[in-house]
């Protein structure tokens, strides 16, 4: 069946074995004869005729749902009824334009659902912690509009790259370039869906209420650095982006040593919450994963002669269960939506 337009259709459901009206008039479920068309079937009358009564809500409900279908869905026939949205005077109806009953408007939407189901995909998405804010904000209106369930773990760069090369199973994934670059020789990723989709740099977090420190100078952010009881930031063991840098910016500061013995090593996840815990009175992280944060205020970004940007790019997995779906989500990280959300969730598009 090709596009139903406007048109409003009744759903029945029928036995394989066409029941013969006159010629034409009958069509069984492997679609072996075309349905009349609604002069032949079922004679429109005039609007408010004697007898005439209107599709109920709920058949009303199935139509809208199915109207924009290609295919009918598997077990269903369509009869095409009127371009008018009643019914046939119960007079002149024939077996093949009898009124729905209960039974049947259910069998017809537990058909509706099968054959939708069949369509959608489950999309496991790995992303980077800092990324996962911008996820997060597009997952439901995608899931909305097509139909798909997306999955979201998030991790650092290195775990992520540790998981996917262990053999787990994703569909898409977040990480930097470098990181997919390696993925996509190794087979893991195709490398034509690498994109480009942000880049973010590193900020300084304080409890909420607490002093803000000066950091606008390298010679103050280190002097805060110093002055800080403990200072949280990601685990460079633990393969997160910012963490390798922070580690081997402090060793070019020359304070690696004295930062060391007060260091709150974070494996993963939020650095932020060991400063509003008061485990830490300074967190670096990346400014994204700040404003993430409740309780947790952001001073600003380290200084630009300092600072370090992330950039993070998508692709498609090369065993993707649903290659098409998981391109369409990826495109959606890309799109102008997400492009609207970086700046409030403390990142930029990419340079």
């Amino acid at each position: 069946m090709n596009d139903l337009g406007f048109l409003f259709f009744r759903i029945e459901v029928r036995d394989v074995q066409r029941r013969d009206g006159p010629k034409g008039h009958g069509e069984d479920l492997l679609g072996a004869r075309p349905v009349a068309p609604s002069s032949q079937i079922c004679p429109d009358l005039p609007q408010g005729a004697k007898g005439s009564r209107p599709i109920e809500p709920l058949t009303l409900t199935v139509l809208a749902e199915i109207r924009h279908r290609s295919t009918p869905p598997p077990g269903l026939i369509f009869t095409q009824l009127s371009k008018r949205k009643r019914l046939c005077h119960p007079r002149r109806m024939t077996h093949t334009c009898r009124p729905l009953t209960g039974a049947l408007i259910l069998v017809a939407m537990a058909g509706l659902v099968r054959g939708t189901a069949a369509s959608a995909a489950e999309i496991k998405v790995l992303t980077a912690g800092a990324f996962k804010p911008v996820v997060m904000e597009l997952v439901p209106e995608f899931e909305r509009e097509t139909g798909h369930t997306v999955v979201v773990e998030n991790d650092t760069a290195g775990a992520l790259t540790r998981r996917i090369t262990g053999g787990e199973a994703f569909d898409l994934v977040v990480l930097t370039p470098a990181a997919l670059e390696q993925l996509a020789q190794a087979g893991q990723v195709v490398a034509g869906s690498v994109s480009r989709l942000a880049q973010v740099g590193i900020g300084v977090a304080v409890k909420a209420g607490q002093p803000a420190p000066a950091i606008s100078t390298v010679a103050a952010f280190q002097q805060a650095l110093l002055a800080a009881r403990a200072v949280a930031y990601i685990d460079p063991a633990a393969g997160g982006s910012s963490g390798i840098y922070l580690s081997r910016l402090f060793e070019r500061m020359g304070i690696a040593d004295r930062i060391a013995p007060k260091a709150v090593l974070v494996p993963g996840g939020l650095v932020a919450e060991r400063v509003v815990s008061g485990e830490a009175e300074i967190g670096i992280h990346q400014i994204s994963e700040i404003l993430a944060v409740p309780g947790a205020t952001l001073v600003g970004p380290i200084p630009a002669e300092i600072q370090n940007y992330t950039v993070y790019a998508g692709a498609v997995g090369a065993a993707a269960r649903d290659a098409s779906a998981a391109q369409a989500f990826l495109s959606r990280l890309g799109g102008r939506r997400a492009r609207a959300i970086l700046t409030g969730k403390g990142m930029e598009a990419p340079r």
